[in-house]
């Protein structure tokens, strides 16, 4: 079970690259890029933030930085303190 999950994340690695490679290329024009990125965030419909995370993530990591990851406090409750839910008492 695991490995297919970590196929459907590679899967889903490469289709985000399809989708910033035409950003990623070197000598276009800032103009260029600008049209591009609309292109792109108009047919895909990602927001302009989720694109700048992958481009970063890209150029910091490269395929890797990808592949989304499992959350470190996975399981963890943000919201409520285990002192709460065991409750006090008095």
């Amino acid at each position: 079970m695991k490995e297919q999950v970590i196929g459907t994340e590679r899967e889903k690695a490469l289709e985000r690259f399809g989708l910033i490679a035409p950003l990623l290329e070197e000598g276009i024009s800032a103009a260029e890029l600008g049209e591009r990125r609309c292109l792109l965030l108009q047919r895909v419909g990602i927001s302009e933030r989720t694109l700048r995370r992958w481009i970063a993530s890209y150029k910091e990591e490269g395929f890797k930085g990808l592949i989304r990851r499992e959350r470190n406090d996975k399981g963890v409750s943000k919201s409520i303190s285990a002192e709460a839910l065991v409750g006090c008492k008095a």
